[in-house]
């Protein structure tokens, strides 16, 4: 879709399958090679909607171009989002998503739903004054609020613009992980966060091996059967005594349930010397650091 003509043809076919479709649209972003939408399902299953909608863009794109075939490699995925700062937090994602891949330098993008968030949601074709309206806090402007919000670089994008992450990283993650779960996962209420321990295991052990460049998941095992480099193996300890650290301060975890959750033995990352310990604490420290740098609001508290 890196044609203008393609992502405008694809605009036009939204408009079109929103009016004849029950469904609700809070969001869009096209892409040269993918599009974000954020969508409310009522009576019309998104199944059949995908499917209409994918079919004709390819057959008008197939046409044009004087080819066959699938435009898109894979099927569409679709992720639950579920609660008001989820959806804001998503519709950031979205809006951010042709700045965080360098495609344009500000949010002012033709195939984006912004322009309609800051101009006239309630006039437009689609459900973007609902949206809007989850920025509006007590009294204040809802705009504003929301221009405020949408403006400021998100977790992922942060760590992209420091090098910590790749772009084949974030593409993991996305595959991992809802968009935007990293973003509030650590500032929910504890009740909350202890009600599912081992989600928000993976979501903190997933982000530090991201950021140490180990592959997440298999590295637990390749470390536990003594399968990996010495450099890996370090890297691996750092992690772990930082999940450990950043799961106690938050009271996300206790130790016992780190060390089953690396499913190690308790002892297994303790340093042999007191030099090791030294230089390994300072590691970890500074790896924390980095976290509480690229995921301020969540460690804060």
């Amino acid at each position: 879709m890196e044609n203008p003509h393609c992502k405008d043809k694809y605009l036009t076919l939204l408009k079109t399958i929103k009016q004849r479709s029950d469904f609700e649209l809070f969001c869009y972003c096209i892409m040269d090679n993918h599009v974000h939408m954020l969508m409310k399902m009522n009576s019309d299953p998104l199944s059949s909607i995908m499917q209409w909608l994918n079919q004709k863009f390819a057959y008008d794109v197939n046409l044009r171009m004087g080819r066959n075939g699938h435009l898109f490699g894979d099927r569409y995925k679709a992720y639950p989002v579920i609660g008001d700062e989820k959806i804001r937090e998503t519709i950031k994602y979205i809006h951010r998503n042709p700045v965080a891949a360098n495609m344009t330098e500000t949010l002012i993008y033709p195939w984006s739903s912004h322009h309609v968030y800051i101009g006239r949601p309630e006039k437009a074709w689609f459900e973007a004054g609902q949206g809007l309206e989850l920025f509006k806090f007590g009294t204040s402007n809802a705009k504003n609020n929301y221009l405020n919000f949408v403006n400021k670089m998100g977790d992922v994008e942060r760590l992209v613009a420091q090098k910590i992450l790749s772009e084949r990283d974030v593409n993991h993650l996305e595959d991992m992980q809802l968009p935007g779960d990293h973003e509030y996962i650590l500032s929910r209420p504890q009740s909350e966060l202890r009600s599912n321990v081992q989600g928000h295991l993976d979501l903190v052990f997933g982000r530090l091996c991201l950021m140490n460049k180990l592959d997440y998941p298999k590295i637990r095992d390749q470390v536990r059967e003594n399968q990996t480099k010495k450099t890996t193996f370090q890297r691996f300890k750092k992690v772990g005594l930082a999940l450990s650290k950043i799961c106690r301060e938050l009271q996300i975890a206790s130790e016992d349930e780190v060390n089953a959750y690396l499913k190690l033995p308790p002892d297994f990352l303790n340093s042999e010397t007191v030099k090791d310990a030294i230089k390994i604490d300072f590691e970890v420290q500074g790896l924390i650091e980095v976290y509480r740098q690229t995921f301020p609001q969540r460690t804060e508290s």
